[in-house]
C-alpha cells in the first residue's frame, strides 16, 4: 500500500538506536570494566546512563565516570550505609518511598524539621552532608533492586534526578 514506506523491522528507530548503541557500549566496557568494584556497575543499564548524560562520547563518559569512582572511594561511599546513623535518623528524617508509576525513586524529606544550625553548632556539619550523600545512595539502591528485579525502571527521571518531596 505504501511502497516508499519499510515496515522492516531492522529500520524500526528503536532497533536501529539499539544497533547504533550496541558498539559503543562495548567499547565503553571493555574500558572501565577492570575499575568497575561492583557487578551492578557492569550492568548494560549503568553503563548506558553513563553514555548517554555525555552524548554517548566514550572519552567524556570515560572521565565522568572515573571521577564518580574516585569520589566514591573518597567519600567512603561503600561503607556509607552500615554506618551508625540513629542520632541522624530520628533528629533528620527521610521517608524513601519506594517508586513512582514511573520508575522514579520518591524520597520524601522533612526539610521544615531539619535543624541545620543545630547540627553545624554541634560540629556535625560534615556528617549532615553525609546523611544527604547517605539519602541519594539509599534512593540509588532502591532504583537498582527494582532494575534487578526485572521492572521497568530505566532512568530516575529525564534529567536523570530522584524525585523529591519536601515537607
Amino acid at each position: 500500500m505504501f511502497p516508499d514506506r519499510q515496515t522492516d523491522r531492522r529500520t524500526d528507530g528503536r532497533t536501529d538506536k539499539r544497533n547504533s548503541i550496541a558498539p559503543l557500549l562495548r567499547r565503553f566496557r571493555t574500558i572501565m570494566e577492570p575499575n568497575l568494584p561492583h557487578e551492578y556497575m557492569k550492568t548494560d543499564i549503568y553503563l548506558i546512563h553513563w553514555l548517554k548524560v555525555r552524548n554517548f562520547e566514550i572519552p567524556a563518559a570515560v572521565r565522568m565516570l572515573r571521577e564518580n569512582l574516585r569520589w566514591r572511594e573518597e567519600n567512603e561511599m561503600d561503607t556509607l550505609l552500615d554506618e551508625d546513623w540513629t542520632e541522624f535518623n530520628n533528629q533528620y528524617r527521610f521517608n524513601l518511598d519506594g517508586c513512582a508509576d514511573n520508575g522514579e525513586p520518591v524520597v520524601v524529606l522533612f526539610a521544615g524539621k531539619w535543624d541545620m544550625r543545630r547540627a553545624v553548632l554541634a560540629g556535625q556539619s560534615d556528617k549532615m552532608r553525609r546523611n544527604i550523600d547517605k539519602c541519594f545512595e539509599e534512593a540509588s539502591t532502591v532504583l537498582r533492586n527494582v532494575q534487578a528485579r526485572g521492572s521497568n525502571a530505566t532512568r530516575t527521571n529525564r534529567r536523570g534526578q530522584i524525585c523529591l518531596v519536601l515537607r
